[in-house]
């Protein structure tokens, strides 16, 4: 069973161009400078977790765009671009909101 799944996913990451693949890395990247220097912060200052995540998801959405702007990125590339990455910034950001508003 197991060696089905890792096949299944070794045949998902060949899906992926490299440009997308690369892209996908930066992102992640991304995500585990956000996530604990979100919870240091929410934690030093007592403010809501995630309250902080979505402040954090907007600036680093705003920025990336930023990029893409400078960088002359196609909004519907072929790859994944700067874009799609501000786009899964922003729904971090909602997400983020809409958990604050949920747990209180």
């Amino acid at each position: 069973m197991a060696n089905m799944s890792s096949k299944s996913q070794l045949d998902l990451l060949g899906a992926v161009d490299p440009v997308s693949r690369a892209r996908i890395r930066i992102f992640s990247f991304k995500l585990l400078v956000l996530f604990p220097i979100a919870a240091l912060l929410a934690v030093r200052y007592r403010q809501p977790l995630f309250e902080t995540i979505s402040s954090f998801a907007l600036w680093y959405g705003f920025f990336a765009g930023v990029v893409a702007l400078f960088r002359w990125e196609q909004f519907a590339g072929p790859s994944l671009n700067g874009w799609d990455e501000v786009l899964a910034f922003f729904a971090l950001k909602y997400l983020a909101q809409f958990l604050t508003g949920v747990m209180g």
